[in-house]
């Protein structure tokens, strides 16, 4: 198994990294936009946020190595105990054959001491016997019978003793197994005995190994919970304040804008009742100088022309009156056009907001 970093020396060198380069998450933004003075802490706490997902995610990923190396620990302990098992089965095979070897010699003890008190009182004989045997008959049918065929006793004692010898090398060898069998059972528990306690004493470090980084880690995990709390409930009351602010200034700009509107509003309707009743007496007075003119162009032709150059005059000033009647209309559209830039301000304000996520300036 490859070696696994140390989740704690990982954690401080992150930490390190990120006290290092403060700034490097937003080294790289637009210079279109002005950041804000609130981004940065987002920003910050943002980035601990991730620190602290990714030292979760270390440590659950060292948990998970840790266990499994003790399944397989555990896995191997069972194949140990496995073994030691049938090598025990198997002494016990070994140790059986060797009682049965055993009780068949103990068996067969029995009938070769039998064998031999019957062949030594067949040994015995009478003198007559032996003078029998000594006669020149009896050393015929002796010699006979040494160079023919063998007689019954000798066949018996032949196979007693190559059954004899049979037994006594089963049991030589039988021996030899348990003995052997014996002694690598012997070794075969004491190897394992051995392992097991290597694989009890690493598995028990593992474990207060892993305990340890544990406890480390939710000190740590508590540690940062409480400062990333600490700084965000800081950067909440910050943002209370300042959008208290800005409200308060919106507030105010908005009232200063809508006031400015209606005053503006209220001269223009003014000015264009003014200039409706300048109008209006100017056609009434028109209506009464055709109407003279009318009735007098005959009798009097200078005062025609008179009154035919104060009619161009009243038609100039009406002409003006148009004019001016017409630069008021320019006014309230330029009016307008002022109302709806502050709408789209307004608006981009209100984009600027919803983008920070939050309702500052």
């Amino acid at each position: 198994m490859s070696e696994r970093p140390d989740p704690i020396q990982a954690l401080w060198e992150l930490n390190e990294y990120n006290k290092r380069n403060p700034t490097d998450i937003y080294k790289y933004r637009s210079e279109e936009g002005k950041v804000s003075e609130l981004e940065p802490l987002l920003l910050s706490l943002e980035c601990k946020l991730s620190a602290a997902e990714f030292k979760l995610k270390l440590a659950e990923a060292v948990t998970e190595a840790d266990n499994r190396e003790f399944k397989v620990l555990e896995n191997k302990r069972k194949i140990n105990i496995q073994e030691l098992s049938e090598l025990r089965r198997e002494a016990l095979m070994r140790n059986d054959e060797l009682q049965e070897a055993k009780a068949e010699i103990e068996r067969v003890q029995p009938l070769g001491r039998d064998f031999d008190a019957s062949f030594s009182k067949r040994g015995r004989g009478t003198k007559d016997e032996r003078v029998t045997r000594d006669s020149p008959e009896a050393s015929r049918r002796g010699n006979r019978t040494r160079t023919g065929i063998p007689t019954s006793e000798a066949r018996y004692r032949d196979r007693h003793r190559k059954e004899l010898g049979r037994l006594t090398a089963n049991l030589e060898a039988t021996t030899t197994k348990a003995e052997q069998a014996s002694a690598d059972l012997q070794k075969i528990q004491q190897s394992t005995s051995k392992a097991l306690e290597k694989l009890n004493t690493k598995l028990a470090k593992k474990t207060a190994a892993l305990a340890e980084k544990e406890r480390e880690l939710s000190i740590a995990t508590e540690a940062l919970a409480t400062k990333s709390s600490d700084n965000c409930s800081k950067t909440n009351k910050f943002l209370e304040i300042d959008l208290r602010d800005a409200e308060a200034i919106n507030n105010a700009s908005r009232t200063s804008a809508h006031a400015e509107a209606d005053r503006i509003k209220k001269g223009i309707a003014k000015a264009t009742i003014d200039l409706e009743a300048r109008l209006n007496v100017s056609e009434h007075k028109n209506d009464g100088l055709e109407r003279k003119c009318c009735m007098f162009e005959d009798r009097y032709s200078e005062q025609v022309i008179a009154s035919a150059k104060k009619e161009e005059q009243i038609i100039r000033s009406v002409v003006e009156e148009r004019r001016s009647h017409d630069r008021v209309l320019e006014l309230q559209r330029d009016l307008g056009k002022e109302e709806n830039r502050f709408f789209e301000l307004e608006l981009a304000l209100q984009d600027l907001r919803h983008q920070f996520g939050v309702d500052g300036e």
